[in-house]
């Protein structure tokens, strides 16, 4: 009985904070928006406070430490890139997406960019099927640049395992383009397939773990609650007998 009421009341001061920790970080993202907003009708004051304001709240949660390492360094990248007044939109969005990535239930934002990437992919390929470095060259400083806004996403969805193969890879293809004994022709098709797989795996899927997550503590609750009232309800029955 003792236990019963701690427990039940150490979920009762965990639900509501749980849920306000949620509610605060949705908060982030409509704020991320506002920032955006501010950039395309030029009003970086705005987008600067807003951005500083937001990284405070940001510095003050309670995120799993993972999660902290690979938000913190993009937050600073966007603060950086809107005081140094370049590529403001590119730096925002990678920000926008990993928050997104973070707190998303359904299908993450940075699947969006898949149409762009996969096109970019294919002229890769077929600069290297025709022989034609220069244009594999540009085509792959594309593809990193379209890559790099989604990478803090694909850390935090993908396993940590899948997340370093992918950057293996595209790093083995950045450190041997000029190198002309190594043929980049299978680690290329390798890419193509990790990258293909990781769209389609995201495409239209539900991200269950939050889901499961705010269920169990709620059904927690729930269970507790009968239980405590079913045995406050049965001792005075023991105590006549």
């Amino acid at each position: 009985m003792k236990w019963t009421i701690i427990f039940l009341t150490i979920l009762l001061f965990i639900l509501p904070t749980a849920v306000r920790g949620s509610e605060n970080q949705s908060h982030w993202d409509q704020n991320i928006n506002n920032v955006l907003e501010y950039i395309n009708n030029n009003n970086l004051e705005a987008a600067d406070y807003l951005l500083n304001n937001t990284f405070s709240q940001f510095q003050k949660s309670n995120l799993p430490v993972g999660e902290a390492e690979i938000l913190e360094p993009v937050f600073l990248q966007a603060m950086e890139a809107i005081e140094n007044e370049k590529d403001m939109k590119q730096n925002i969005l990678r920000l926008q997406l990993a928050l997104d990535a973070k707190n998303s239930t359904y299908q993450p934002m940075w699947v969006n960019r898949e149409n762009e990437i996969v096109q970019t992919f294919a002229q890769m390929e077929e600069a290297l099927q025709k022989n034609d470095m220069t244009k594999f060259e540009q085509s792959f400083a594309m593809f990193q640049e379209q890559y790099q806004i989604i990478s803090p996403s694909l850390s935090l969805d993908l396993r940590k395992q899948e997340f370093s193969q992918l950057q293996a890879n595209i790093l083995y293809v950045e450190e041997h383009m000029d190198d002309e004994t190594v043929s980049l022709n299978s680690r290329i098709q390798q890419l193509r397939k990790e990258l293909i797989s990781i769209f389609a795996k995201y495409s239209g899927e539900t991200n269950y773990s939050s889901i499961f997550w705010m269920s169990a503590i709620v059904g927690s609750v729930i269970a507790i609650s009968l239980l405590y009232a079913g045995i406050k309800k049965y001792f005075p029955y023991i105590n006549e007998q």
